[in-house]
């Protein structure tokens, strides 16, 4: 997984748009700026 987080936030900072499903929060915490959280279909989160 850290591996991968890495590799993450190598693309990241080449200029990439990552986009990330998880319901992993070590993996979040490890390569994500930000947040939406979606509950039901619907966004109740953005950070």
């Amino acid at each position: 997984m850290r591996e991968v987080a890495e590799l993450l936030k190598r693309l990241a900072a080449e200029g990439k748009t990552i986009f990330v499903s998880t319901h992993d929060p070590e993996l979040i915490a490890l390569c994500c700026d930000k947040i939406i959280r979606i509950t039901e279909g619907r966004a109740q989160e953005v950070g």
